[in-house]
């Protein structure tokens, strides 16, 4: 396989991943896997997709699903992780988006350049 080389915090970056690969889990029925995926982007970047098997991303959250404080049905949760993932990822010049997978579920995707800065320090408004 291709080796996908970016710059970036990794401890900021892993807090990002872990985010969405638990928020995936927590929302895919019992039982159903989470899929995680890397691949060489069509942008000249590295791009990460993690889809569930969940509900989906309802259509009045989809524009307000990286605010803070918007939780998607969880029954934990203080709505802000997504939020500071989408901090730390413009802070490396890179993005999340979200949309509902064919098939059933939600799909996350981060997009990272391959030119990607490395913040030199904490973004705003994401703890330490």
């Amino acid at each position: 396989p291709e080796e996908l080389t970016v710059r970036l915090d990794p401890e900021r970056m892993r807090r990002v991943v872990d985010n969405v690969i638990n928020n995936a889990r927590e929302m895919s029925r019992a039982g159903d896997p989470v899929e995680v995926r890397w691949a060489r982007g069509d942008r000249n970047d590295v791009v990460l997709e993690v889809l569930d098997h969940g509900p989906g991303i309802p259509a009045e959250l989809r524009d307000r699903l990286f605010d803070p404080f918007v939780t998607a049905g969880k029954e934990n949760g203080s709505g802000l992780g997504l939020a500071i993932s989408r901090k730390i990822v413009e802070a490396h010049g890179a993005e999340i988006s979200a949309d509902n997978a064919p098939g059933a579920g939600a799909r996350f995707v981060i997009r990272i350049p391959d030119t990607s800065p490395v913040p030199d320090n904490q973004p705003e408004g994401v703890p330490a």
